[in-house]
């Protein structure tokens, strides 16, 4: 059987009603080590199977306050994307600091010791409390504060965490930090440890697996 129709069998099994409620799916890894690649790789798959899902993510506010402070942000973190590395470069039009290092100081300098610690989860709670359904995968998980306001603003037991491990990564250049399940406020459905060691093919599908496994209880495998 072809990788298509394993998929769209895996999907036809699964509980209508459990689709329709909102899944919230939590991808905690250091930099580098593949966390948006596989929640893009993730989102693909379920979107060509036709299950609503998008990505979305804590700092996205933070980029866009470093954005309207720094006119040359946006440029900067485009280039940024097409080469990951560059984060780490500092940059005169940043004051000679790196992308990575400008949105470290506004959040950990700036907004948080002004609206609280938690403050990006509870922007992204306001925002998912418009949701019906689907499933929406955050891919850039990494302080506790902003998960336990996300999940006091936006209540489910359809919570899951996905934690990447690379070997040579580590979060010595980042403030966040790996998530402490037991530490949450609220239950999570799912939560898992994914080692990204071999092809990005792979990790994206014992990523899948995991998630049709242990947030819809399906006992289907999509082979990479």
């Amino acid at each position: 059987m072809e990788q298509g129709t394993h998929i769209k069998h895996a999907i036809c099994q699964t509980r209508i009603g459990e689709l329709l409620m909102l899944k919230i799916i939590l991808f905690n890894a250091p930099p580098y080590s593949g966390k948006d690649m596989v929640a893009e790789g993730v989102k693909n798959i379920l979107l060509q199977n036709n299950v609503p899902c998008r990505i979305e993510k804590f700092a996205s506010i933070l980029k866009d306050c470093v954005h309207i402070m720094f006119p040359y942000a946006i440029e900067i973190h485009n280039m940024c994307l097409k080469n990951p590395e560059l984060k780490d470069n500092t940059f005169p039009q940043l004051l000679n600091m790196s992308y990575r290092e400008v949105c470290i100081k506004m959040s950990e300098q700036a907004i948080k010791p002004t609206f609280g610690k938690g403050i990006f989860g509870w922007v992204l709670g306001q925002k998912l409390k418009q949701e019906i359904g689907g499933i929406i995968l955050i891919s850039d998980c990494g302080f506790i504060d902003e998960v336990n306001a996300l999940m006091n603003c936006l209540p489910s037991d359809s919570y899951g965490l996905i934690k990447i491990f690379r070997e040579g990564c580590s979060f010595a250049s980042d403030s966040r930090q790996w998530i402490d399940e037991n530490k949450l406020d609220k239950h999570i459905k799912m939560c898992y440890t994914l080692q990204n060691n071999a092809t990005k093919e792979q990790a994206i599908t014992e990523a899948y697996n995991q998630i049709m496994k242990g947030m819809f209880n399906e006992k289907h495998h999509r082979k990479s």
